[in-house]
């Protein structure tokens, strides 16, 4: 009997996986490259129009330690992150079209992927900073947000900027309702 290795068989899946899912979009085919992940971070913030750059790494966060955290492939490029196991399942969607579906963060679950990999923010005016001017975040769509699910989520993750990003989003509001 012939051993392999476990590298050599990752290789061999990875190069089924792009034979046969060269045709997809890239976003599409994100979540076979790593098992048990979602598409998150700055693609997902582009993708329900919260900052307004066009993103074209395909970034997904990962509930375990990848060797694989950057490669780019003919679909396009791909990046991963981990998060927390607790935080993992908690605000993901399945999202489908074009007959095809895919795992991607809700925007609220997204903006706290992020901020959660972030340096921490010591007040609400260094918040302020970081989402307009480090991230460029559109602040009157951050404001749609379900500050219900951002508590829930912010419960999840060991991150005061998350914690803050509610308490950021609540005393925005009731400025503009005054």
């Amino acid at each position: 009997m012939v051993k392999v290795s476990v590298p050599i068989l990752i290789r061999k899946l990875l190069v089924k996986i792009l034979v046969y899912d060269s045709h997809k979009p890239a976003y599409i085919v994100a979540g076979k490259y790593v098992s048990r992940s979602y598409l998150s971070f700055d693609f997902a913030l582009s993708f329900y129009g919260l900052i307004p750059e066009a993103v074209y790494v395909c970034t997904s966060a990962t509930e375990h330690q990848s060797n694989y955290n950057f490669f780019v492939t003919k679909n396009g490029s791909f990046s991963y992150k981990h998060i927390p196991q607790k935080a993992f399942e908690c605000g993901v969607n399945l999202i489908h079209e074009r007959g095809m579906s895919f795992r991607m963060a809700s925007p609220e679950k997204a903006l706290c992927d992020k901020l959660f990999l972030m340096p921490p923010v010591r007040t609400m005016n260094e918040m302020r900073e970081l989402l307009e001017e480090d991230m460029r975040i559109d602040i009157d769509a951050l404001l749609t947000l379900n500050v219900n699910m951002i508590k829930k989520l912010s419960k999840l993750y060991p991150s005061e900027n998350v914690r803050k990003l509610g308490i950021f989003i609540e005393r925005e509001r009731l400025c503009i309702a005054k």
